[in-house]
């Protein structure tokens, strides 16, 4: 997943009015999201909403922060009911990210929404001289991982990630945000067959080609519903672990580095 805070904050730097900082901070972690909060400033998370709320010290200003996944609705579509939700209007493009104002209890507000897998949704309600420090400090978390220990190998799985663990065939499926991309994992024993046969069976199977050594790997490219495709083979003595990859993502990457057969 791209750093989604980082268009967003394009987005509100185009309609906010941000000071100079004025407080030291501290690091706090959520599920999707870290952010440096400054000393005296009140937290308060809404699990059921997604939605983490920062009150600057005396209530006059605040911060919030919802993050939440699209189910393949344009962002434009998501911004304009947003916006409509909260009586606001100008709604802008501005980079990847949509913003638009409105008012709270009087209030000027301005708000930023942007994403794709993942909608980030911010609100700035009024004026702090910490705010753009605590903007500039968000850090997209919805990749942080949690390790998973299956039958015959562990990985870390990022969050928002759904897992689907068939037994019977010995495979484990693990399907992005959105079900915009997948990763497969299959472990099976070898019966004595050479690795690189059973590569071939397999690109065979799926209708793959390329297949190519690479160390005491295989790999080939396949398609499946249109999406481009990887599948890797790899073996020990007994065993075959098959990884296939459907379609692209950011998280790819660190999910295959973290597996380790037991």
């Amino acid at each position: 997943m791209k750093k989604v805070f980082v268009v967003v904050l394009v987005g509100l730097l185009a309609v906010f009015t941000v000071f100079e900082v004025s407080s030291e901070a501290k690091v706090m972690k959520f599920e999707h999201f870290s952010i440096d909060v400054p000393d005296g400033w009140r937290v308060e998370e809404d699990k059921e909403k997604f939605t983490t709320a920062f009150y600057a010290p005396g209530d006059s200003a605040a911060l919030t922060i919802a993050v939440f996944e699209n189910e393949g609705t344009p962002l434009e579509e998501i911004a304009k009911m947003l916006m409509n939700e909260l009586d606001g209007s100008d709604l802008e493009k501005s980079g990847d990210a949509y913003v638009f104002r409105f008012k709270s209890d009087g209030t000027a507000c301005r708000a930023a929404v942007s994403g794709k897998e993942m909608i980030v949704f911010m609100t700035v309600i009024g004026e702090h001289d910490d705010i753009l420090r605590m903007i500039e400090s968000l850090d997209e978390g919805s990749s942080e991982a949690r390790t998973m220990e299956f039958e015959h190998f562990s990985i870390e799985v990022p969050s928002g990630w759904r897992v689907e663990e068939d037994k019977q065939n010995f495979t484990v499926t693990f399907v992005a945000p959105g079900e915009s991309a997948g990763l497969t994992v299959s472990v099976f024993e070898s019966g004595g067959q050479p690795l690189e046969k059973i590569a071939e069976m397999l690109m065979t199977q799926l209708d793959g080609n390329n297949l190519e050594k690479s160390e005491d790997t295989y790999t080939f490219q396949f398609k499946n519903e249109g999406l481009d495709c990887h599948g890797i083979v790899a073996s020990d003595e007994k065993r075959v672990m098959f990884v296939s990859i459907i379609g692209t993502h950011d998280d790819f990457l660190k999910m295959i580095n973290s597996l380790k057969e037991k």
